[in-house]
């Protein structure tokens, strides 16, 4: 009988296989559970307990004024570890997503918005700013993705952006906001819906089911800027929520998505997509 060697903790140091095609006798394995990536490879994932009971899908949002938890009709702030109830009533939409300017936020499920005010969190169904399906804050401009109202032709696949330290969007009835030029709104080059806009440094990655594109800065010759557009990929992302990020604002250096094939990716500053692989596991 002939005896072989392996050793097992490469398996460990690898992970997961990143397709089903690998050879196998390679070193990855083909399943894993309560595990997680770490420093030398998987690590074993501590038993959490939740600190605050709430019987609802919920999405945990970090700001610099507080932690809040959303669910589809509330808002919560996070308190001494027990919840406070600040909204109730909220029109139910999609996922949730947040733009933080510190003593300014704004939530968005693309039904409604809610936003602090500086002195209490308000509901708006459009009044005071377009109800869109994603927002994020890009170095002090809100962001807008697949904004609502006859400005943008009622096209999920447009992006408006503010002027910067300014909620201002651009208005034809306004020539200040014509000649300055910073706040702007524009289609993306596929059609659509704008699932997510999420900063990546110096630059503003939409994503949607059909396509991603980066925004980033571009100055004009008047001073200031104004936002010029990137097309990266006419593949879109698997869902409203396929998308993270590993830091916020600019402090964010690379996105890992899963695309609409069910691939995971990599998206890094440099705004080149990684395919990483592991469909078998995301399908």
């Amino acid at each position: 009988m002939r005896t072989f060697y392996f050793p097992i903790e490469k398996l460990f140091k690898k992970g997961l296989r990143p397709r089903v095609d690998v050879p196998a006798n390679g070193e990855f394995l083909s399943a894993v559970t309560n595990m997680k990536p770490g420093l030398r490879g998987l690590e074993t994932v501590l038993l959490g307990a939740r600190t605050f009971n709430l019987n609802a899908d919920a999405q945990v949002f970090t700001c610099y004024k507080g932690v809040y938890v959303l669910t589809t009709t509330q808002l919560y702030e996070y308190v001494d570890g027990a919840l406070v109830e600040l909204v109730n009533g909220i029109l139910s939409g999609g996922l949730w997503s947040c733009a933080d300017f510190r003593s300014f936020i704004v939530f968005t499920n693309g039904a409604q918005t809610v936003y602090f005010n500086g002195t209490t969190f308000v509901k708006d169904s459009g009044t005071y700013l377009p109800i869109a399906l994603s927002v994020c804050n890009f170095r002090g401009r809100l962001i807008l993705g697949g904004p609502s109202g006859s400005a943008f032709n009622g096209k999920d696949n447009w992006v408006a952006w503010t002027e910067p330290g300014n909620i201002k969007l651009l208005a034809a009835t306004d020539t200040t906001s014509f000649r300055r030029n910073t706040a702007g709104y524009i289609p993306m080059p596929w059609e659509g819906i704008v699932y997510k806009v999420l900063p990546l440094n110096d630059k503003c990655i939409v994503y949607g089911n059909n396509g991603i594109t980066a925004l980033y800065l571009a100055p004009l010759p008047t001073g200031g800027g104004t936002l010029g557009l990137k097309h990266l990929s006419d593949i879109g992302l698997k869902g409203q929520g396929s998308v993270c990020s590993n830091g916020k604002e600019d402090a964010s250096s690379e996105h890992t998505f899963v695309d609409s094939n069910g691939w995971l990716c990599r998206l890094t500053n440099e705004l080149k997509v990684t395919k990483l692989g592991f469909k078998e596991f995301l399908v």
